[in-house]
């Protein structure tokens, strides 16, 4: 993924560490990109969405990189559910069940453009 550096990042690689600076444009694996985004220290350029099929859900959704993106395909009429990245990793995180996950997408089916912001289990301690 190609980004734009907002704030300077040490990165571990295999070849050594690497520093990269304010202003940078760089290309990152899609996994430390993401974390970075997430982080606020790069941001994408260009637009980055992907459409999926889940077969925990038994449907296609949408993830966008950034909740503008996710706003952008709202506002385009997109059909399927729209999850951000940091929603997808918040339910990873907190280690949303199966039965959880089929809950929360029926929801945000019914309420397109609705964001996760709380995960919460009353059966949980």
């Amino acid at each position: 993924m190609k980004c734009n550096v907002l704030k300077t990042v040490k990165l571990k690689t295999s070849q050594g560490k690497l520093e990269l600076q304010q202003g940078q444009v760089v290309a990152l694996h899609n996994d430390i990109a993401i974390r970075l985004i997430n982080e606020g220290r790069i941001v994408p350029i260009g637009k980055v969405t992907y459409k999926i099929y889940s077969k925990i859900l038994d449907d296609y959704l949408w993830i966008a990189a950034t909740k503008e993106e996710l706003q952008e395909l709202v506002n385009e009429g997109t059909d399927d559910v729209i999850y951000s990245q940091g929603e997808i990793l918040r339910m990873i995180d907190e280690g949303v069940p199966k039965e959880g996950l089929k809950a929360i997408h029926r929801v945000k089916k019914f309420f397109p453009g609705s964001s996760v912001e709380d995960i919460s289990d009353e059966n949980r301690n």
